[in-house]
């Protein structure tokens, strides 16, 4: 089944979103980048409106965003992972790996 509508929307916003947070860049600064990457000036309110969901960016744009941030559409697009996911992330974080409980016990 096609997704309706503010499905697309939230999918569209979330990658906006993300594309800017991979770059940890204020929403200024990634207008700027944007501007440089599309060669037509970009806007802090712009970037705003796209990221909630008041307008909708031209495919061009989400390109430049997925070139800007350093990845792909397909990235900005996926699926968030669960939270049973993030905590398994976490945990594998969590945990000492075996060269550094080798060495700390050396110590």
């Amino acid at each position: 089944m096609a997704p309706d509508r503010a499905e697309l929307v939230y999918a569209v916003r979330r990658a906006m979103k993300l594309a800017r947070l991979e770059t940890d860049q204020t929403m200024d600064e990634f207008a700027a980048a944007l501007s440089r990457e599309l060669g037509s000036q970009q806007t802090r309110q712009r970037v705003n409106e796209w990221e909630a969901g008041d307008r909708t960016p031209r495919a061009t744009v989400l390109l430049a965003a997925a070139r800007v941030a350093g990845t792909g559409l397909d990235y900005l697009f996926r699926e968030p992972p669960t939270r049973g996911e993030l905590t398994e992330q976490i945990r594998e974080l969590a945990r000492p790996d075996e060269e550094g409980d080798r060495s700390a016990a050396q110590e």
